[in-house]
């Protein structure tokens, strides 16, 4: 899928009004109906955590004869912003559920898109100057892999993206993947047990205590090892089913961390597919810019284009609701509130558009 994201536009005046000079009746010069460029930040991903995420970026990055290699993976990024979210700003009160909140928040295709516009340059920028920060700092040849590698990450993760939603009947596999794993617990449990049981017999028992001890740690030995077998398998299956749909370079943990990702935001909301698919488009966005970067330097300025992502027909579509929310590319007002917080939502040149649906089979289960 050939990745492009809507530009985004400010329409608020030097005034800091939206519509300003409209009201006012100035239209005298070519410099006042200028778009202005771009909000400088999101209310809630701030500048920060672009900054903080070129870093790390940077430092997993280790040069090499061979291009280098870049230690970054979609477990590792989740496990550092997962409980960190470093400048990630949720509101107050929520407690435990900031992470949950603030997905919410930004797993929307207008969100994605938005957020994405607003500091892909200066994402690209900053791992610039991060590389130049470090203790030895990058030579233009490493930079250049640098970007590469990033680009490269960038893809796989896109096509593995897409390759889960294209999964059918997501939801059942990750059920039945998910009781064959409680029977592995319950088989461990019942083994530790019985081997606690036969430690006992030994010490202070009968014999025919002893011997069945015995025999109930050979029974649950040969149920957890059937049980064992089963949920791998289950596994295997799973990950190879979503190979086929392309993602054939991604290792089994990531296809299958993936998976129970995806898998947790269809259940907290059927209509997420398109946010997911729209991630993949971003990140093959992203992976273009680095590609452009790696041959120009990341200071030239790429215009954004609008993000196709697919659609699945089976999955109903969330409509716009007419009014002033429209005109930003969401469904929400520009501006409500939240827990008694103002959130105002990035403003985009037009909402995404749902594109033809591809020759794949429907998420069911949902």
């Amino acid at each position: 899928m050939q990745a492009s994201i809507a530009p985004v536009h400010s329409e608020t005046t030097e005034s800091g009004t939206p519509g300003a000079d409209a009201a006012q009746g100035t239209t005298d010069t070519d410099e006042t109906a200028e778009t202005l460029p771009p909000p400088a930040e999101d209310e809630r991903v701030k500048p920060v955590f672009v900054d903080d995420l070129a870093g790390w970026v940077v430092d997993r990055y280790v040069p090499g004869r061979q291009g280098g290699s870049l230690a970054v993976s979609v477990q590792s990024l989740n496990q550092r912003y997962g409980s960190r979210m470093t400048g990630l700003v949720t509101p107050q009160g929520f407690g435990s559920q900031a992470r949950e909140s603030l997905l919410r928040y930004a797993f929307t295709p207008s969100m994605i898109t938005g957020i994405y516009n607003i500091y892909v340059d200066a994402f690209l920028r900053s791992i610039a100057s991060n590389a130049q920060g470090r203790d030895k700092p990058l030579s233009q040849n490493e930079l250049k892999s640098l970007y590469q590698a990033l680009g490269s990450r960038c893809t796989l993760l896109a096509g593995g993206l897409e390759s889960v939603s294209a999964l059918p009947d997501l939801a059942g596999r990750l059920r039945a993947l998910n009781q064959r794993e409680e029977a592995v617990t319950s088989a461990t449990r019942a083994n530790l047990d019985a081997r606690f049981e036969l430690e006992q017999a030994r010490e202070q028992g009968p014999a025919a205590r002893l011997r069945e001890a015995q025999a109930e740690v050979q029974r649950s030995a040969a149920e957890l090892q059937s049980c064992t077998r089963l949920f791998v398998s289950e596994q295997n299956r799973l990950a190879e089913d979503i190979r086929r749909n392309g993602a054939s370079v991604l290792n089994q943990e990531t296809l299958l961390y993936l998976a129970r990702w995806i898998g947790r935001r269809l259940q907290d909301n059927p209509a997420a597919l398109e946010s997911v698919q729209t991630s993949a488009a971003v990140l093959r966005d992203l992976a273009r810019r680095c590609a452009v970067a790696a041959r120009e330097g990341a200071s030239s300025r790429q215009p954004a284009k609008k993000p196709a992502p697919v659609h699945n027909p089976n999955i109903p579509q969330t409509q716009a609701v007419p009014g002033e929310g429209v005109k930003y590319g969401t469904n929400l007002p520009a501006s409500s509130e939240l827990g008694g917080r103002k959130i105002t939502q990035p403003a985009l040149e037009q909402p995404v558009q749902p594109a033809a649906p591809r020759g794949h089979q429907p998420v069911q289960g949902q």
